[in-house]
């Protein structure tokens, strides 16, 4: 009967043309099954129902329509009400886009990915066919997110999930969970061995820097894999599992893919109550030094190299290749390291002068403490002087941020510290860390001593280390040495330096002491 401005504008029709049709006539769809007008309209009184307008070209807009009887002339007549919600539809169209994706990277979310899983797992159970998941954690992010910043952290991830989708089809799904953790679902495979072989491209295709804020940085990726239904038959079971493989390629040395196998939580497990058990033994002080001795060529005393070594109340004597790894991953090796290192300067500090105390470093520490105040402060208050405080670094330290590492040991060896290169010989650019930074000794890594009396090649290697650091007037220290034999060939060979088990093993505080008072 009539029609105002706003209606004939949404429809782009005539108040001629739009008397011509029937209300259903303006939606796509026209109102159901009901043919007749009345009580297709009579149904809309009350809630509002959501339904197209049909637009202009053909276009569908998304309208409320409510309708109500109202008086009018000599009778009844019904007023239908059309409201545009399109702004409302894509307001709430991101909403719901946000609730399932990442809002940096734009990958879909955890709840994304469950509900994208729990359907490829049903459609995997009801066809008898297997799909993949692939859980991926990167390695080294933490570097780079301590070291450039949050921001360059969030770039790195954005262009490490490009890197990761270039390897996918079409039909993968990629999802990021969070922090540096990523997930893949392959909705079907012929064998897990599909799996392992994308997971292997993944891992190579980070072996590329990324250029950050004008630095050159590098991360890598471990990475589990799960099928399913085979390892679980609901999503939250299969990505439990898949992370759980995950961890597993993490502690067997990062940047590897791991299948999951029937077990493997049990080592999960351990390792969790591990942690646990650390974070207790560290806050109630249960943890010990012990002192491994040093000798120059005379067999005299020079210093001590403090270890340290965690006697379990339950599981015994823990070896430190157990929690000590543990301990970086963790971030526990910050308080811990700054335990060793105070607790070693005040044993030291009561010694007699000439000798001296080695105290490790790690890579966490050189990235998340200021160590030159630390190790200032440290002195300070144990009294220790400087010069008999020795610091072992390892490449990998240097590695993580070259100009830092550089200003580090130079600071070091301003406050009166000495610096040495630890496990020299198994990293990728040892000579030119002996060329660029200024150290004061290099320790020959065991892995070479032991060897020595029956691999000429690893003599000729350690003979060249000597000659080279005396060049370069480095000490040369020789870990490791386990026979009579390796002792004679590095001391006739001007070794200046002995530290292993055939001398001395790592010992107590007390017995340490003794040891010094009878040289």
């Amino acid at each position: 009967m009539d029609a105002n401005q706003s209606i004939l504008e949404m429809t782009g029709l005539d108040l001629n043309d739009i008397k011509l049709l029937k209300v259903p006539d303006l939606f796509a769809g026209g109102f159901g099954e009901k043919k007749d007008t009345a009580s297709a309209l009579a149904d809309r009184v009350g809630a509002p129902e959501q339904l197209e307008l049909l637009g202009p070209a053909g276009r569908r807009i998304p309208v409320e329509v409510l309708s109500r009887e109202v008086p009018y002339v000599d009778g009844q007549a019904t007023v239908v009400a059309i409201r545009d919600v399109t702004e409302r539809k894509a307001a709430e169209d991101y909403i719901r886009y946000l609730a399932m994706h990442d809002t940096l990277t734009s990958l879909p979310n955890r709840r994304g990915l469950e509900n994208v899983l729990g359907q490829v797992i049903e459609q995997a159970l009801r066809n008898g066919a297997e799909a993949a998941v692939l859980g991926l954690d990167l390695d080294g992010f933490k570097a780079v997110n301590d070291s450039l910043g949050h921001h360059a952290g969030d770039m790195l991830l954005k262009e490490v999930a490009v890197r990761f989708q270039a390897q996918l089809r079409d039909a993968d799904y990629l999802a990021r969970l969070g922090g540096d953790e990523f997930v893949i679902v392959l909705r079907s495979v012929a064998s897990v061995d599909d799996a392992i072989q994308l997971a292997k491209r993944l891992i190579a295709c980070l072996w590329q820097p990324f250029t950050l804020a004008g630095h050159d940085v590098y991360v890598g990726v471990s990475i589990g894999v799960a099928l399913c239904p085979r390892d679980g038959e609901t999503a939250q079971m299969v990505l439990k599992n898949a992370d759980i493989a995950m961890y597993q390629a993490k502690i067997k040395g990062k940047g590897q893919v791991y299948e999951f196998q029937a077990g493997m939580e049990t080592a999960v497990r351990e390792r969790h109550d591990l942690e646990l058990d650390l974070r207790a033994a560290l806050g109630r002080h249960e943890l010990q030094i012990y002192y491994q001795p040093l000798f120059d060529v005379s067999g005299n005393i020079t210093g001590f190299e403090a270890l340290a070594r965690w006697p379990h109340p339950e599981r015994g004597m823990i070896p430190p290749d157990r929690f000590i790894p543990l301990a970086e991953e963790t971030g526990l090796i910050v308080p811990l390291g700054e335990w060793v290192l105070k607790t070693a300067c005040t044993v030291a500090a009561g010694w007699q002068s000439d000798i001296s105390i080695a105290v490790n470093l790690s890579p966490t520490q050189f990235q998340r403490v200021d160590l030159v105040n630390v190790v200032m402060r440290t002195l300070e208050e144990t009294g220790l002087e400087p010069a008999r405080l020795e610091l072992e670094v390892t490449e990998t330290l240097l590695m993580e941020d070259v100009p830092k590492a550089l200003a580090l040991v130079r600071d070091l060896r301003a406050l009166g510290v000495r610096v040495a290169l630890d496990d020299f010989g198994t990293g990728y650019s040892s000579l030119a860390y002996l060329h660029n930074f200024p150290f004061d000794k290099v320790k020959v890594d065991r892995s070479f001593i032991n060897k020595i009396t029956n691999d000429p090649n690893a003599w000729t290697i350690v003979e060249s280390i000597i000659v080279m650091s005396h060049k370069l007037k480095l000490r040369v220290t020789a870990e490791g040495i386990e026979t009579g034999a390796q002792l004679s060939m590095l001391t006739e060979h001007g070794c200046d330096e002995m530290q292993g088990f055939l001398l001395g093993r790592p010992m107590p505080e007390i017995q340490a002491s003794t040891r010094i008072s009878h040289t």
